[in-house]
């Protein structure tokens, strides 16, 4: 069963209630009728947005299938720059400056049309990775490291905490034709950060907190998102020995696109 929060909301609130769902490390919302579905994967951090959330939010629980049925009549395609992310039961034709990157998230979280996702997705096709060795951070359905991949990176490194994340980032891989380019795994993100070029960073600022240690020293740049917009210092102070370049926004969420300082380490390169 996966963890389920109910929260009535009106107009002026539904937007307020989707950010602080995905701030609270939601996997995935639901929208219909005045009513949002927040799911988690884990049944403490639906607890805990509940209580925050108050009178309005009662728990519950999904059937796994249920969950994956219910999500697909509101899945889109959506577009990014030259980037479609567009799930496998949308049939979307690529073309000449259209490239199609087709994502089936599963139970996972990333199917291309959270804020924070196609603020790193506009970061990667502005400057896109063209023989570089990415990282990817927290992959969930891998769709940030596969548009890496489909972009030019030399080769993608994907983990994740979660088996149902790395299967997906997997799957989609494979099914995008980049799998000889791109390993998923369940490895911690400081035995794998060393000798990758660009690190992309989708995760709560607790999470930022934690990895960044591990992800500094490290690659040269990394773009990190999936906070709001009042974390931005917060986030920036997680990544000693950076220096922000360009802070992106869109409702109410950021992009930060980070350059490792000058160092003896990166003056010889």
């Amino acid at each position: 069963m996966i963890p389920m929060v109910r929260v009535e909301v009106t107009p002026d609130t539904v937007d307020l209630v989707s950010g602080a769902a995905w701030a609270a490390g939601a996997v995935g919302i639901e929208e219909t009728g005045g009513v949002v579905l927040v799911t988690f994967d884990r049944a403490d951090s639906a607890a805990a947005f509940a209580a925050d959330t108050g009178d309005h939010a009662s728990l519950g629980a999904f059937d796994d299938v249920d969950w994956v049925a219910s999500w697909r009549p509101f899945a889109t395609a959506v577009e990014i720059g030259p980037l479609v992310i567009a799930p496998p039961w949308i049939e979307t034709e690529p073309g000449p400056d259209r490239t199609v990157v087709i994502i089936d998230p599963g139970m996972t979280f990333g199917h291309g049309g959270h804020p924070t996702t196609r603020l790193i997705l506009g970061a990667l096709t502005t400057h896109p990775p063209l023989g570089r060795r990415v990282i990817d951070v927290g992959c969930g359905s891998g769709v940030l490291g596969i548009a890496a991949a489909m972009l030019g990176a030399a080769h993608v490194t994907a983990i994740d905490t979660d088996p149902n994340a790395v299967a997906a980032t997997r799957a989609n891989a494979a099914a995008n034709g980049v799998d000889d380019r791109l390993t998923a795994s369940l490895r911690p993100a400081g035995e794998v950060a060393g000798g990758h070029d660009l690190a992309v960073v989708n995760v709560t600022v607790d999470q930022h907190e934690l990895l960044g240690p591990s992800l500094v020293p490290g690659p040269h740049r990394l773009i990190v998102s999936g906070v709001l917009d009042h974390q931005v210092d917060r986030t920036v102070a997680a990544y000693s020995a950076t220096e922000p370049r360009r802070v992106d926004r869109l409702d109410g969420w950021v992009a930060i696109s980070l350059e490792a300082t000058a160092g003896p380490e990166r003056s010889r390169r």
